[in-house]
């Protein structure tokens, strides 16, 4: 057996020989350029990631910053999504089931190295497979340690170390993971509910990268709703969306509070938005913390004191921006040249 083949077999072998080091240069090579791409060159980029791994589903969807050591021996199955820094050691197969998403800074580990010091210090390492099933969902920061297999229809917490078997149909979390609870009959009723009260109760079968900018933030904010919490803490859940959809997701969240109970704090660039929807404003202005409803912030001078020495004024009687009579251009000149 060569180094490569006893690294897939699980026995101890050298990294440094038999052509690995060249194969992790090419991983490398071709990681660099997915990690590099330009934001909208993403059917290159998921076809450039296609060539790297060993098998990919349709509905694939992994967002950079991506690290692994050979990619070739990482097998996913249809509609996979992961977010941003992924770590995959794929010394041994890494294998992925349908359906499965991984939330940001995901590492799965199946390289090993020996205990006893004289033998770990002479270079000699090990891998040990890792699988992860169907319909899984794991969550942001978790660890997955070789060896590991994680059955159907199971969520993983965020920051747990999974260093055993997970069995199907659980909820497990924690440091070292363990099952906490079944998933039940229940809990697939609260992603319904959090899918229709969003109104993307049809869209449940639908991969991830076949979503609008829209209809993917309604779905993030669905996840949300059937963790049945009292409070959801979104960051800016309308950014790159068109104004109609802006406009659309503003209102889906402020019905979410009036109607159901929840008490939803977002961060935002958008200021009509907040004055239009929001029902109290939280701002740190030049190390002042500031608070109140947005009649409030207008009528004392808060949001008006945001565009002083700035091109743009702020008017609070209409509650809106315009740039300032020097800077606003006569009518009929030409502002652009082609």
């Amino acid at each position: 057996m060569d180094q490569r083949e006893r690294m897939l077999a699980g026995l101890p072998y050298k990294a440094w020989l038999d052509g690995l080091p060249q194969q992790r240069l090419e991983a490398k090579k071709k990681l660099y350029v997915f990690n590099n791409a330009h934001p909208e060159d993403q059917e290159a980029s998921m076809a450039l990631l296609r060539d790297l791994l060993g098998q990919a589903g349709d509905n694939l969807w992994v967002e950079p910053i991506f690290r692994c050591d050979y990619g070739s021996h990482i097998y996913l199955g249809e509609n996979f999504y992961a977010n941003y820094e992924l770590i995959v050691l794929d010394q041994c197969d890494v294998r992925f089931g349908d359906n499965v998403m991984l939330g940001p800074r995901v590492s799965l580990f199946s390289a090993g190295h020996p205990l006893d010091a004289d033998i770990r210090n002479t270079g000699l390492e090990y891998g040990k497979p890792i699988t992860v099933g169907s319909n899984v969902w794991i969550g942001g920061c978790v660890t997955v340690n070789g060896g590991v297999t994680i059955g159907d229809n199971v969520v993983i917490g965020s920051g747990s170390v999974v260093t055993h078997d997970i069995p199907s149909n659980v909820i497990a979390a924690g440091n070292p993971c363990r099952v906490l609870r079944p998933l039940t009959d229940a809990d697939r009723a609260a992603v319904e509910e959090s899918l229709r009260l969003v109104g993307m109760e049809t869209f449940g079968d639908k991969g991830i990268d076949t979503l609008s900018d829209g209809e993917r933030q309604r779905v993030m904010i669905a996840r949300s709703l059937a963790q049945d919490t009292p409070m959801i803490l979104l960051d800016e859940p309308t950014a790159f969306l068109d104004l109609p959809n802006k406009y659309e997701i503003g209102l889906l969240l402020r019905s979410l509070a009036h109607n159901h109970g929840k008490t939803i704090l977002f961060s935002t660039h958008d200021l009509n938005i907040t004055l239009d929807l929001c029902d109290r404003i939280v701002m740190i202005d030049r190390g002042k913390f500031l608070h109140g409803t947005p009649d409030e912030m207008i009528a004392n001078g808060s949001i008006g004191h945001l565009f002083d020495g700035t091109s743009i004024r702020f008017d609070r009687e209409k509650g809106a921006v315009s740039l300032t009579p020097e800077k606003k251009p006569a009518f009929g000149q030409h502002t652009v040249k082609y």
